[in-house]
């Protein structure tokens, strides 16, 4: 089936310039339709109630595409729309992390507790 999508020039240069166009904007709209059918808003919702294949799919095309505004970043300068979408992803990896990998401060709480516990009953007994 062909769609034609009505692109501002700069997104669609950016766009036909990567060699695999064609599966990078199946993706997106996949993704996009996948979000919107389970309810999340604008399509720019992670996939977080699909399966797990499917999940790390799209962790991973989003994270290859932050990783290359990144270095491209790093080279010369981004577009307003790379710029825009660059910052999408940071804060959507950011939340993504946060969810499937939080940073564990209620147990190192819990060890500093400890620890100080510790010290306090042996410097008592010296």
């Amino acid at each position: 089936m062909t769609v034609t999508l009505n692109l501002p020039d700069d997104l669609a240069a950016e766009i036909a310039a990567r060699p695999d166009a064609d599966e990078f904007v199946a993706a997106a709209v996949a993704d996009a339709l996948n979000a919107e059918k389970a309810g999340r808003g604008n399509g720019h919702a992670a996939v977080k109630t699909a399966g797990r294949n499917d999940a790390s799919k799209y962790w991973d095309r989003q994270n290859a595409r932050r990783v290359f505004l990144i270095k491209k970043e790093l080279n010369e300068k981004l577009t307003p729309v790379e710029r825009d979408e660059l910052d999408r992803l940071q804060t959507e990896m950011s939340e993504h992390l946060n969810t499937v990998r939080p940073l564990p401060f209620e147990a190192l709480e819990r060890l500093e507790k400890y620890v100080d516990e510790a010290e306090s009953r042996l410097s008592g007994k010296s």
